[in-house]
């Protein structure tokens, strides 16, 4: 699944978990695992979210990041 788009003034971790929360109680889905381009508030609201998920960063943002 891929997180809605919308726009928005602040992408803290409280931001993300109530949007994260939001998607898993109206879909009933369970998310596994994440994947990211590692942003400080994302990774926040998910820690916060779903504490027991695994989480990796997507190729690019690693690579780029990296060198």
């Amino acid at each position: 699944m891929i997180l809605n788009i919308q726009l928005a003034e602040n992408r803290n971790g409280e931001i993300w978990e109530n949007h994260i929360n939001e998607i898993v109680s109206q879909d009933n889905i369970e998310i596994i695992n994440t994947v990211t381009d590692g942003g400080k508030g994302l990774l926040k609201g998910i820690d916060d979210a779903l504490p027991t998920v695994n989480h990796q960063p997507d190729t690019f943002h690693m690579l780029s990041h990296r060198y």
